[in-house]
């Protein structure tokens, strides 16, 4: 296979100004602890948050997790409706942080940034569309996950 490295999106913890305003300080991960917390299952698998990107990372229990969704949208409209903080893809809050909807926290603590990639079959006889493609897709995708 072949892999064509397009960049690398961030994991990032936000919450509507509101929200921020409504409970205490968050100023480390381990104030996440207690605070109504949204759970888009693609990125958080367990009830915990691995903080860091060291060898001393911070992993933080979630005790209060009021949505449980795979589904992107639903668990980013929880958030904008002030049901908690969630942790999401930077691509997928763009926006909503650029209008002020939403605002990231303990960017300092983020988790590692994951590789995105584009894979395919090598073959000497790689098709003009698919030879096009990939050349799209590295410019958009790059350009994409590349933000915020």
């Amino acid at each position: 296979m072949v892999v064509t490295p397009v960049g690398s999106v961030r994991r990032c913890v936000c919450a509507t100004p509101a929200f921020l305003e409504a409970h205490a300080k968050i100023e480390k991960p381990s104030d996440l602890a207690d605070i109504p917390f949204i759970q888009l299952l693609g990125l958080m698998h367990s009830q915990q948050i691995t903080f860091g990107i060291t060898p001393s990372n911070k992993v933080v229990t979630l005790t209060n997790i009021r949505l449980s969704t795979n589904h992107g949208d639903a668990a980013i409209a929880g958030c904008l409706d002030g049901l908690g903080a969630g942790l999401f893809l930077s691509y997928q809050i763009q926006e909503l942080v650029a209008a002020g909807q939403l605002q990231i926290i303990l960017d300092k603590y983020e988790p590692a940034p994951l590789p995105v990639a584009l894979v395919y079959s090598p073959s000497r006889r790689l098709s003009a569309r698919t030879r096009t493609f990939i050349a799209w897709a590295k410019q958009h995708l790059g350009d994409r996950v590349n933000t915020l």
